[in-house]
């Protein structure tokens, strides 16, 4: 007969129950230590797929957005850092104030300093007033050489709004998709499930394309001053509750209309560089044409969205597990959590001794 082992408590860090070795292990190991290979394409990474990310600001004469060269920098950075002999990650510049295709040629320019293959797309973040809530879209033109919206004279730009009807008329006589961003972000606890069937109905208009599952600006805010264990223990607060509802909506609209296509969208929201790569979407390629292959993808929503660090995905998939089992078939398809699967969440959750109280976590 062996051994015993000892009865004493057995300490278990986070780190070895995320990258701790198994047999058939489905676990990636972290971003700074490189993807499996085997793992590559199954992940959006490798030279048959292009990365995305259509949310970032610029701003010139304010701090509301990231200088050029810094967005340039941020993003040179990353793509050497993560996605080395890979496509790269490139940005759509959706300012609030207006589209800025200067703005994108010039960090066109900057980027191919280092990396040839580099297009940078132009859109407009707007105000669309719908049934009296506020949404922000952005609208993504497919050609930055002919762009057609400014904002009306002797408007704020910061104040640009656009309602359902200028948004229908745009949509049918411009090259443009539109994408619902951080739907849930000005939520309260007590009308959210009001706000969930106003953002139903919107998406029931058929004027959305891109749907922002992941907004990685929110991520990043929510999850840097939390260890992974009060990650883990924290009851269902506001602010987790937006980001269980935006998800919930995107399970429930693509459920309930399996026909009607809905991508989607990864996204960092970068006010500011240290946000670059914190989420992001990744599609097929198809040409040499990121822009043109982009929009295909959402209009046909063929688009997987990203979020590759542990702290962002502990929480993805702590909010699919309080959704239910049937959202996290659904959300498998078009989420992926890059260095945390939902077997090492699994492992974590049953190391941290504290059970969810199902009451206080309690989703309809």
């Amino acid at each position: 007969m062996g051994c015993k082992k000892p009865r004493g408590r057995q300490t278990t860090t986070v780190e070895t129950l995320i990258t701790g070795s198994r047999k058939n292990s489905e676990v990636l190991i972290t971003r700074k230590g490189g993807v499996p290979s085997s793992r590559q394409e199954s992940f959006g990474i490798d030279t048959a797929t292009y990365a995305i990310c259509p949310h970032n600001h610029i701003d010139e004469w304010s701090n509301h957005g990231m200088k050029i060269p810094e967005c340039a920098d941020a993003y040179t950075e990353f793509n050497r850092a993560y996605r080395r002999n890979k496509l790269p990650l490139v940005p759509i510049i959706t300012n609030h104030t207006e589209a800025d295709p200067n703005g994108a040629i010039k960090i066109e320019e900057l980027m191919k300093e280092t990396r040839e293959d580099i297009e940078v797309g132009v859109g407009v973040e707007l105000n669309l007033r719908f049934m009296d809530r506020k949404f922000h879209v952005n609208v993504l033109f497919k050609d930055k050489s002919n762009i057609p919206y400014t904002p009306p004279e002797g408007v704020n730009p910061r104040q640009r709004r656009i309602n359902i009807d200028e948004l229908r008329e745009l949509k049918e006589n411009e090259d443009i998709v539109v994408i619902l961003n951080h739907p849930f972000w000005q939520a309260k606890t007590q009308y959210i499930d009001q706000l969930y069937e106003i953002v139903m109905a919107l998406l029931n208009t058929g004027l959305i394309d891109g749907y922002e599952i992941i907004n990685g600006a929110y991520l990043q805010n929510f999850t840097k001053r939390k260890s992974h264990e009060k990650l883990l223990k924290m009851e269902v607060t506001n602010r987790l509750l937006k980001i269980i509802y935006t998800i919930k909506c995107y399970a429930d609209f693509t459920s309930q209309n399996p026909k009607t296509l809905l991508a989607a969208i990864g996204a960092s929201d970068s006010h500011r560089g240290e946000y670059v790569g914190s989420s992001y979407t990744v599609f097929e390629r198809i040409s040499d044409n990121i822009v043109d292959d982009f929009f295909e993808a959402v209009e046909n929503g063929d688009t997987n969205a990203v979020v590759d660090d542990i702290k962002s995905s502990l929480i993805i998939i702590r909010c699919i597990k309080i959704l239910n089992r049937k959202f996290q078939r659904i959300l498998n398809k078009c989420i992926t959590t890059g260095e945390l699967d939902y077997q090492a969440f699994q492992r974590l959750a049953k190391a941290d001794k504290k059970p969810e109280n199902p009451e206080k976590n309690k989703v309809k």
